[in-house]
């Protein structure tokens, strides 16, 4: 059995994969959690993913119940000056991959709320990317 945080991440992951893929394949390249020998993409969409761990609490007692919260968070690049419809329409398949879903795991559950979305636009200093970024906040009960 993996550990509680390492289930759910992998089950988290898991869950984005299945749902970011059409006919098998990736909508885009994946920079996934702890993924280092990651390379951007030139010319062409790509996403991030991580995974970041808020406060932990125990919410019962009889049995035990603790529960982790956090924010799983999307990050969408397109080319810079490529204009937003890419860029949305990834935000939008980001949102609906993980927003207001339950997932089993190791000893629990992960619960996702609802998506959010920032923008942060074109790269100020020139660079070749137009981000935009999709939060889902989730929590993890464990038993």
């Amino acid at each position: 059995m993996k550990p509680g945080w390492e289930a759910a991440e992998l089950a988290i992951s898991a869950a984005f994969d299945a749902a970011w893929r059409v006919n098998g394949a990736l909508r885009t390249p994946v920079h996934w959690p702890a993924d280092r020998s990651f390379a951007m993409p030139a010319g062409e969409p790509w996403v991030r993913l991580s995974i970041q761990w808020g406060e932990g609490r125990r919410v019962s007692v009889g049995p035990a119940l603790d529960r982790h919260t956090g924010v799983v968070t999307v990050q969408v690049f397109t080319p810079a000056g490529s204009g937003n419809a890419v860029n949305s329409e990834l935000c939008d398949a980001a949102a609906e991959a993980l927003a207001d879903r339950r997932l089993p795991c190791e000893g629990g559950r992960v619960a996702f709320g609802t998506a959010s979305l920032r923008v942060i636009g074109d790269d100020r200093g020139g660079g070749p990317w137009r981000q935009q970024n999709v939060s889902v906040p989730f929590r993890r009960d464990k038993s």
